[in-house]
């Protein structure tokens, strides 16, 4: 049986580039992913270091830096956590509007951001177990969902209580709408504005 390696050594193999035109034009520029978490929070230990440090790569011409409010900290990453209960953008927006202040900072330089919230409440879900919504923080490993604690399986789920997935839907279209249309109105007919 012939071998690859015993097949190309047999071989000669000739490739001829035109380096004289490029028919794809590509561009690169700096970029940083910031996981929200509670040190972005104002007063928190880290926050003027951060906000610091990705206004200067604003600056200095960086584009499409990221926010990814995910699901670690679903205190700070969901909007409505328990079903009935009020919406609360509190923490989400007080992230998002340091985070913009800080990512489109530079004058000169029309900068875009990718923004990314993947976190649902965990009510939508029916497979939902006591590990999915049990947090922790430095002194103890069984507390509520909140701010500060860090919930490492929030969202490990894969079954929605909606299987046509428009509740999920709604919820991530209000989210949306919040920041990009001032304000939505709830399934109750109430308007909330941003």
């Amino acid at each position: 049986p012939l071998f690859l390696p015993a097949l190309l050594a047999a071989a000669e193999i000739t490739v001829h580039v035109d380096w004289s035109e490029c028919p794809v034009h590509r561009s690169t520029s700096a970029s940083v992913l910031v996981a929200a978490d509670p040190e972005f929070l104002r007063g928190a230990s880290m926050h003027n270091t951060a906000m610091t440090a990705l206004r200067n790569l604003s600056l200095a011409g960086a584009d499409h830096m990221r926010l990814l409010n995910f699901n670690i900290f679903p205190g700070i990453s969901c909007a409505q956590l328990h079903k009935g209960k009020p919406w609360d953008f509190t923490y989400m927006d007080m992230i998002m509007e340091d985070f913009m202040s800080a990512a489109t900072a530079n004058p000169t330089f029309n900068q875009s951001v990718i923004i990314d919230i993947e976190t649902s409440p965990a009510w939508m879900w029916c497979d939902v177990t006591p590990a999915t919504t049990s947090c922790a923080n430095a002194n103890a490993t069984t507390l509520p969902v909140g701010v500060h604690n860090r919930c490492p399986f929030y969202g490990n789920t894969s079954r929605p209580c909606d299987p046509s997935w428009r509740q999920t839907a709604t919820y991530f279209r209000r989210v949306a709408d919040w920041y990009t249309r001032g304000g939505f109105t709830d399934n109750d007919g109430r308007v909330h504005r941003s």
